[in-house]
């Protein structure tokens, strides 16, 4: 049976210890006037990302990962229960909101690299447990879609992750194109120093 081809990014799934993924989300600010070409600036839940000056921005391409998205937002204000201006990965005005645009400040909450490990789509055939892969825009060269908010990660040839397991699902034929497998990141931005 063929595997359904939609590459959403990356999902957190499991975590490397057992306690439970949710349990640790943080927030980083993303700055405006990131690139812009076939929105690759934007960033989207599912996008693997890292730090550069200080802002989260996504990847393309091997590096360092700080973490997956998991939520964006583009609110710091004042309300009667948060005082200090908090950095918010969510906007209380439009829970809806699902990506930030290139030329969108905000902040994004991103489940850290380290600590967990992810389901994602793969491009290609030939994987087996064990086997290392790499990031890869959909040929589209869109990131992801501003319909939906998803981002259009995939798993290609590369050393940035390595496969742990394969999801054990019905719909999941892990000899076939765009099967889903759980991953861990092999190289990932220190938290303690982000």
């Amino acid at each position: 049976m063929a595997n359904v081809d939609r590459a959403n990014g990356f999902r957190p799934s499991k975590s490397l210890v057992g306690a439970p993924w949710t349990s640790l989300v943080r927030s980083y600010p993303a700055a405006a006037g990131r690139t812009a070409t076939n929105n690759s600036g934007d960033i989207y839940i599912g996008d693997v990302v890292t730090l550069t000056g200080g802002n989260a921005v996504a990847m393309d391409t091997a590096g360092s990962a700080l973490g997956v998205v998991v939520a964006v937002g583009t609110k710091a204000s004042v309300t009667a229960l948060n005082t200090d201006n908090a950095k918010r990965y969510y906007d209380p005005d439009n829970l809806s909101k699902r990506y930030l645009a290139h030329d969108e400040a905000g902040y994004v909450g991103v489940v850290p690299a380290e600590a967990c490990l992810f389901s994602v789509q793969t491009g290609e055939v030939d994987y087996v447990q064990g086997d290392q892969g790499g990031l890869v825009i959909t040929t589209t060269g869109e990131r992801g879609s501003r319909t939906t908010g998803n981002s259009k990660q995939s798993l290609t040839s590369g050393a940035d992750v390595t496969i742990v397991e394969f999801e054990d699902r019905p719909d999941n034929d892990i000899t076939a194109v765009n099967s889903r497998c759980i991953v861990k990141f092999n190289k990932h931005v220190n938290h303690i120093d982000a």
